[in-house]
């Protein structure tokens, strides 16, 4: 039996330059990018598979919908790509998949993401700047933006924390979504002194082993920030530096993992 997507289209330029494929297989989205330099949309789709959306859900925008993609599969010429305009609300899932079966190897469905999984996943919960000079810093922060900024002392590197938004002291910001974060003091000696975010995970060395096993690299051990937790950095596949923080327990004393 034949199965059916269900999909949705955005930007024809005689095709669909944007499709959004929903069936019993997954959710996908296509993409044909528009390059302003050469006033063209590309001849390929990019293809993405995304966690599932709830049946009826809106989608106002899609600008931006690849970015929490679970993955990124093959790219398609769209010229291959089985549009009927007769059929426009409809697409065959069989012919779809002769197109992913053998680019880069062969393409195996992947299992729709759990609700475990999803709480599973390690937030971001600080960001992370240098500084040059902790007081104009400051007094920048304080005076654009309204932050809370308080300089701890020399056991902690001088190490300026930020208040962006209502907080309590045991939980965190009050708002969902919004992050508290820290500026650090910038050393000649130091890689990657750039903007960065802090990601909290429950065990600092499993993670650790994680990011060598993905393509990442450990900037050495990780040190104990007394009242906060555990703290390393990393290189992820970009150079992008990002910090983790492995967070002390409620009462105050490291957790027995590490």
């Amino acid at each position: 039996m034949t199965e059916w997507f269900q999909a949705e289209y955005r930007d024809f330029d005689g095709v669909p330059r944007s499709l959004l494929c929903t069936g019993a297989s997954g959710t996908f989205f296509f993409l044909s990018r528009f390059d302003a330099a050469s006033s063209a949309y590309a001849g390929h789709y990019e293809v993405y598979r995304l966690r599932p959306m709830p049946e009826g859900a809106p989608c106002a925008s899609w600008f931006g919908l690849e970015t929490d993609a679970i993955e990124r599969l093959v790219d398609l010429p769209v010229r291959d790509f089985p549009f009927d305009p007769a059929r426009r609300k409809f697409l065959p899932y069989d012919s779809i998949l002769t197109l992913l079966q053998g680019r880069d190897g062969p393409f195996v469905p992947a299992r729709p993401i759990t609700v475990q999984e999803e709480n599973n996943m390690d937030p971001v919960v600080h960001f992370e700047m240098p500084y040059d000079d902790a007081a104009r810093m400051s007094r920048f922060y304080q005076s654009a933006f309204q932050w809370n900024m308080t300089t701890t002392g020399a056991e902690t590197g001088h190490y300026v924390l930020a208040v962006t938004t209502e907080s309590d002291m045991a939980t965190g910001p009050k708002k969902p979504g919004a992050i508290n974060g820290g500026f650090f003091q910038r050393k000649p000696d130091w890689p990657g002194q750039h903007p960065s975010v802090v990601i909290s995970v429950d065990d600092i060395k499993d993670a650790m082993s994680r990011i060598g096993r993905a393509g990442g690299k450990v900037l050495g051990e990780p040190m104990d920030i007394p009242g906060v937790g555990k703290y390393v950095s990393f290189n992820d596949t970009e150079g992008n530096r990002v910090g983790m923080l492995q967070p002390l327990p409620r009462g105050g004393q490291q957790g027995s993992k590490t």
